[in-house]
């Protein structure tokens, strides 16, 4: 899950690929253009006119609504920008500034259109040091991309799995905590957003059961005092939460508490918050037009399903993933004997930030609460790429990764996974971030390979080191 973000992790990406700066001096006139549109979103947004920013900035003929909800939440979450420092400048088109808000530091990076008349993208995102990758050629490891990885300043540990021929193997670097023994095998990590394949995983195999199917009003599935969830007469249904086409915001704005606690932050939000929040929403678009990702909408189908049986979220983690796939290491909440396997997480100032605990009364888990380790998470790659048709899971997994493809940040979103046209091919893909823990798992079927990568630490860069590794296994036999 990330939380202080306009994107997923891979936009971020590419913005730091195409954000280089210009080798031809940059005019007064240009910069004071870029200025310009900087401070017009500042003004905007510390306004909370989040539509008006949207109308007046971007394009008239592209769709910027679904980030609408993900402005409201930064600002729900993070508050007012009290400055903008330390501009650089790419051409005539491109800036980057240090925001100064009231909860952090964020990059702010804008790009214009070549006329300088609207912005055609702009981000808002962790700070964090760049990491020099090795190119990828036929003397490039996976040791040495790992180890890149390991030289910025805020890594600490680093666990990889790869799958190549039929073959896995792993490999671990860095420690469990900034003074522990290097992760093994048994090392537990969260995973963050990854979890939410888990739930389009369950979700696809309860419609092979027959228990719902995607067409389902969600208002079926919730109590009869709520209004109709919809737009005018477009219904709200479980494959808009599926595919983060609901409208929701990432996180809703009563979600925000002072009473929320580091370690537990959701223990808070209870099956009454979840009501109260839906029974104000007011829809601005209709569902299942555009895509916009939210934590809260995957969260509440996670609870959904739960409630089917009714069990605990765990249970049926447990009934449709872990028991079937053998990943036994693989949990919601840590169970006491596993204490001595977690790794420490880390945030960027490199303070602990230890795993969530996911409080008893907590509605949201579906949307990032489980954690694991390297060799559970290879068995659930294993098996989404095999897609075993003779199974139960493999026939869900196949239809979780194909039932949709709406368009989203230079990907297409199926129910849960993203899809990424990657040189030839296409990886099939998820990450995740927490307060102290980032992910990637991506996989590319036809060819047989995939990497999940877990880290204590909190550098996004993890998204680029899994492309990398992805190429390197369609460059060269690794195992």
């Amino acid at each position: 899950m990330q939380f202080i973000t306009l994107k997923n992790g891979l936009l971020l990406l590419l913005f730091v690929f195409l954000f280089q700066p210009s080798s031809f001096a940059q005019t007064d006139a240009e910069k004071e253009k870029l200025d310009g549109f900087a401070d017009a979103f500042v003004e905007l947004y510390n306004q909370q006119k989040f539509q008006v920013l949207i109308d007046s900035l971007t394009p008239a003929d592209k769709n910027y609504q679904a980030l609408v909800p993900q402005i409201k939440g930064i600002y729900t979450q993070l508050g007012a920008i009290k400055d903008l420092k330390e501009p650089t400048y790419a051409g005539k088109m491109k800036a980057r500034y240090v925001a100064e808000l009231d909860a952090m530091d964020l990059w702010f990076i804008i790009t214009t259109d070549e006329k300088q008349d609207k912005l055609v993208s702009f981000l808002l995102t962790g700070i964090e040091e760049t990491v020099k990758f090795p190119e990828i050629n036929n003397d490039c490891t996976i040791d040495a991309l790992a180890k890149a990885f390991m030289e910025s300043e805020q890594s600490v540990g680093l666990s990889i799995g790869i799958i190549q021929n039929g073959k896995k193997a792993t490999y671990h670097y860095g420690g469990t905590s900034q003074e522990g023994a290097t992760p093994t095998d048994a090392s537990i990590y969260e995973i963050g957003s990854i979890t939410k394949t888990f739930t389009t995983t369950i979700l696809s195999q309860m419609i092979q059961e027959g228990k719902l199917k995607l067409e389902d009003p969600v208002n079926n599935f919730l109590p009869d005092s709520l209004p109709p969830l919809k737009y005018k007469e477009e219904v709200l249904t479980i494959k808009h939460l599926a595919n983060h086409t609901s409208t929701f915001p990432s996180e809703p704005p009563n979600f925000a508490t002072k009473t929320t606690i580091p370690h537990d932050p959701f223990s808070h939000y209870t099956p009454d918050r979840i009501m109260d929040f839906l029974s104000t929403y007011t829809f601005e678009s209709a569902p299942g037009e555009t895509a916009s990702y939210s934590n809260f909408g995957m969260g509440l189908l996670g609870y959904i399903l739960k409630n089917l049986d009714p069990q605990s979220y765990q249970q049926i983690v447990s009934d449709y993933i872990t028991i079937p796939l053998n990943m036994p290491h693989t949990f919601v909440r840590l169970p006491a004997w596993e204490y001595r396997n977690a790794t420490i997480g880390h945030n960027q100032a490199l303070e602990q930030a230890p795993m969530w605990e996911w409080g008893g009364n907590t509605t949201l888990l579906g949307a990032g609460a489980v954690k694991s380790t390297i060799p559970d998470m290879l068995n659930y790659l294993e098996a989404n790429i095999e897609q075993d048709e003779k199974t139960a899971f493999g026939k869900a997994a196949k239809f979780a990764q194909t039932a949709s493809a709406i368009p989203y940040a230079g990907n297409k979103v199926a129910l849960g996974w993203l899809h990424l046209p990657f040189e030839e091919h296409t990886i099939t893909w998820h990450n995740g971030g927490t307060s102290g823990y980032r992910s990637f798992t991506g996989f590319i079927t036809k060819e047989g390979i995939g990497v999940i990568i877990l880290t204590n630490s909190s550098i996004d860069a993890t998204d680029q080191l899994g492309q990398l590794i992805l190429a390197l296994l369609l460059q060269k036999d690794v195992l």
